[in-house]
């Protein structure tokens, strides 16, 4: 007879535990997130007083990991998301960042407009940007990357 595992139930855990556990879960995720993100954030860090000059604070806690595949190689780079939902409900305000990071060097390289949330990938060097837009911003964004290009 093959082996079965034990179908015993396992004793229940207290929602404190539980919650302490998912915190530590996030916890370790977001440092690992950020241990992959230092490189890409040593060459933002570079841009974030002449944002700061125009303005425009980046908030840290809004700052994300996504791995995408960038560019004629075929490997997975770590992208720099900025989850600006506050900064970018109003479409001016996007437009002001599209703006302020073209004027710093950065290049439109691509847009996704599938939902939920809109978005516009900048590259400045080796350094690649993805941020939010709202819904009205989607059609100014190209707009903008095209004032930037001349």
């Amino acid at each position: 007879m093959p082996y079965l595992p034990d179908f015993e139930a396992q004793p229940r855990r207290s929602l404190k535990a539980e919650a302490e556990r998912r915190a530590r879960t996030l916890y370790l995720q977001r440092l690992a997130e950020l241990r992959e993100l230092a490189a890409p954030l040593a060459l933002l860090d570079q841009d974030t007083a002449a944002l700061a000059g125009l303005g425009l604070q980046l908030d840290p806690g809004a700052i994300g990991l996504a791995r995408e595949r960038v560019g004629s190689g075929g490997a997975l780079r770590a992208v720099v998301r900025l989850y600006t939902g506050g900064h970018f409900a109003c479409p001016k305000q996007a437009q002001h960042w599209l703006d302020a990071l073209a004027g710093l060097g950065y290049a439109y390289v691509a847009q996704d407009d599938r939902p939920p949330f809109p978005t516009v990938l900048l590259r400045k060097g080796l350094l690649h940007v993805r941020i939010d837009l709202p819904r009205p911003a989607v059609q100014t964004s190209a707009a903008g990357a095209e004032r930037s290009a001349a």
